[in-house]
């Protein structure tokens, strides 16, 4: 069973494994390496869920990301990840064609790699 968890995009700064508890949004700082609280805001929070599956570099993935592939020796694939609600699990949104495809649960057998989301980095899949 995969582990359930979320990371949220909030006044510009990504919050990792965060969740609200009785109106506190609480979140984990990578840097102090402690936890942290603020009072919930009105402010909307795009939430992102772990897809319970690893990059070839062994990063968690999560939807709203970013994913590079190379194609060939001159072509880079790059997909932006969401969940499917037609299709009832994890999608890619690939930016140099104009169909979307299932992300594999051994995607980390691959060469994709995350690099960025669509939050911080929204150039990259434009």
């Amino acid at each position: 069973m995969r582990e359930i968890k979320f990371k949220a995009f909030f006044r510009g700064e990504m919050l990792y494994n965060a969740f609200i508890w009785n109106g506190v949004l609480y979140w984990d700082d990578a840097n102090s390496k402690g936890h942290h609280s603020l009072v919930y805001t009105p402010d909307p929070i795009p939430w992102l869920q772990y897809t319970g599956m690893k990059d070839k570099n062994g990063v968690e993935i999560y939807e709203g990301d970013i994913l590079a592939e190379m194609q060939n020796a001159n072509q880079i694939s790059m997909a932006a990840v969401y969940w499917g609600y037609e299709q009832l699990g994890w999608m890619q949104k690939c930016t140099n064609n104009s169909y979307d495809c299932s992300l594999e649960p051994d995607i980390g057998d691959y060469d994709s790699i995350i690099i960025g989301n669509i939050y911080e980095n929204p150039e990259l899949i434009k």
